[in-house]
Formats: C-alpha cells, structure tokens, sequence
C-alpha cells in the first residue's frame, strides 16, 4: 500500500474494512488531528491499521500520522494493488497513534488506527494545479517575469484550465528537466493565459496514483542525519524540530542548520545522478548568522520558509520560497522588512538565488471531471 509518498507492506498493513460515510468534500484542521468536512451522499470509508517496528519505526508512523491530519496535503492518493477497488483520493477522518515502549531495549511497536473517507477517484477526479501569481517578489537578484510551473513529465490529458467559465485548451511544456524523483515539465502561464484567457490559468492532468508525489515539494527534519533514508518528512508549519531542516524539490535543496547558524544548497546533477554541494557553508560571510527558521507554507507544489539572518548585529528576514519544478531558490524582502538586502547576505545566497521577480504561487488540488467536461 502506498499512502502518497509513504510506502507499507503487505504485512504491516491490517484487514481494511470497508463502510459508508457522508460525502467528503475536504479535510480540515482540528488541534492537528484528522477531521473533514462532510456533505450528504454516501461515499466508501476504510478502516485498517498499519503496524510498523524496527529502528525507523517511530518515523514512518509519525509521518503517516501526520500526513493524514494535515489539509495542506489532502486529499492523498492512495494505492492499494491488490484491491483496486478501494484505490483513490483519500482524507482522513480519524487518526491516532499508539505507541508500546520497548522493555528490553529493543525497537518500539507503533499501531496507527486509521478510517480514510474518499474523495474521489481517477475516473472521478483529475490534479490540478491552481495558480494565483504575484509580482510582489523584491529582491536585488534580476528582473525576470516569467511565470513557469513544473508537472511530472508522466502526467497525461494535460489541459490549460480556465477555473471560472471552464474554458480549457492543450497545454505544451516548453521544457524538461531531470529531478531525483522523475522528469519534471515546464510550462509558462503565458501561454495558458493566450490559450483560456485569465492571467490564473490552472493545469488539470492525470496522474497514476502511485507517482502523485514523485516530483512535488517536501520539507524534512534531517533528525541529524545526512542520510536521505533517516530523515523525516514535514507536512504541518507548526511541527516542532531541532534539528537541521530541508528544503527539497528533487532539483534544489536549502538545507537551513539553525542551530550552527548556517545554511547549506544543492543541486541535483542528473548526468551523475548525485547531489551536488554549491558552497555556502564554506563561503559563509564571518558577518551573516542564520539566526531563526519559521516554516510559512507546507504543501505539495510550493514551500515557504522566512529566514531571519543576524547580520553584523542587526536582524535581517528574507522569505524563501521553493516551487515545483524550479532550479533555485526564490528569496524575496518580506513586506514588513527594509530592503535592500545587506550585501554580505545578498552576496553569499546569490549561488542558489533565482532572478524572478514573479512568483506563480501554484497548489495542487483535485477536480471533478465533470466540472472540465463539456
């Protein structure tokens, strides 16, 4: 079974019982537990536990815990081969964990009781990807404006989308780039917005629910580690972490050490398959510490972090801004903070810094097909 990025065998996962609910239409927070909005109609509701033991046990049941209790990533895609039936967009309506501490120094024993509600499936529903630009980016890195948004290379009936009166034409990507998790294309709100006529055009397209988030946004707690394999998805802001934080999209990475007052970037080099270090920790301006990380937005198109840098005395944010699909880091003066941007600071991010000035502010979401059909 796998749970959008989460991945469990067979034997970790129990007999799922199969019911009705009311119609699910979207999950909502409350006190950071799984709930959802509900609508008449009935619709399936599962019910199962996954079990998990062994020394990363603790932090694939947290993961799926959180995941499923957070609206920023619902509804998740959920992919059971052995009963297709049961596949589709999933929100959780009741999660919970329990944990039964180790007596002899062994692993501890995680049970996470789940009771997902379906939102819809793959020949109900479609992805979308919503957009909302914006030119309120400052910064002193450039001047570009092109708005450009990144899809799996994988994804089918791919459509420019006006969301309002339901226009829709072919959408064409302009370009392909190799991620970590798969090929990423590109497209360029310009020409959706000559094709549907809205400067907002979303993109609707199919996706095997397997590969919903092969390529999207993630933040990590590293839990100390500098493996990959150990560290921990984030999906909620509020998530407490002590550890060194990263932003990943598959082609950057910002990995923002609060503790060491540093920060650190990649790129992902698809010729040799291995992530390649630009140097800004070994480059670090003895007059810049990084001195707080406030996570903004969690989700799975975009991520937002506001850094606020101690530099030679005096605290200076910058907001930092990773979309999918894109092959740097985008910083920006938030609207309360006095640009320009210190030099030593501007100087030492300008390796990972992009020089858009526009942002597509793009989220995934599902829609129905019977709101694109005409």
């Amino acid at each position: 079974m796998q749970l959008y990025t989460l991945e469990f065998n067979e034997d970790e996962v129990g007999q799922i019982s199969v019911g009705a609910s009311p119609d699910t239409t979207e999950q909502t927070p409350l006190d950071d537990r799984g709930s959802a909005e509900m609508l008449a109609g009935p619709t399936p509701e599962i019910s199962f536990d996954v079990v998990v033991d062994g020394p990363d046990g603790r932090r694939r049941a947290s993961e799926l815990e959180h995941l499923l209790s957070q609206p920023t990533v619902a509804p998740v895609a959920v992919s059971i081969p052995n009963q297709p039936d049961l596949e589709g967009y999933y929100v959780g309506s009741s999660v919970d964990r329990d944990v039964v501490l180790s007596q002899d120094g062994g692993d501890d024993h995680h049970v996470v009781p789940l009771t997902l509600s379906r939102s819809g499936t793959q020949q109900s529903h479609d992805r979308v990807l919503e957009t909302d630009p914006t030119e309120d980016i400052d910064h002193e890195y450039g001047n570009d404006t092109t708005l450009l948004v990144g899809l799996p290379a994988a994804a089918d009936r791919v459509q420019w989308f006006d969301l309002e009166d339901k226009t829709r034409q072919l959408a064409s990507p302009i370009e392909t780039r190799s991620a970590e998790g798969g090929d990423i294309e590109i497209y360029d709100l310009a020409d959706g917005e000559a094709a549907v006529g809205t400067g907002s055009p979303a993109i609707v397209y199919d996706l095997d629910l397997e590969a919903d988030g092969d390529v999207d946004v993630g933040v990590f707690d590293t839990q100390g580690s500098e493996d990959r394999a150990d560290w921990a998805r984030i999906v909620s802001p509020k998530a407490s972490v002590d550890d060194p934080v990263v932003l990943d999209n598959g082609l950057a990475r910002l990995r923002l050490d609060e503790p060491a007052g540093t920060l650190e970037a990649q790129q992902w080099d698809a010729t040799n398959e291995t992530w390649t270090t630009v140097g800004l920790e070994g480059s670090q301006p003895s007059t810049v510490t990084l001195f707080d990380v406030d996570l903004v937005d969690v989700a799975m198109a975009r991520d937002q972090a506001q850094l606020t840098f101690d530099v030679d005395g005096s605290l200076f944010s910058l907001n930092a801004i990773v979309n999918r699909g894109a092959e740097d880091v985008l910083f920006s003066i938030p609207t309360n903070e006095s640009g320009p941007i210190p030099t030593d600071l501007e100087d030492w991010l300008a390796p990972i810094a992009s020089s858009s000035v526009v942002d597509p502010n793009a989220s995934k979401a599902l829609v129905a097909r019977n709101e694109v059909r005409k």
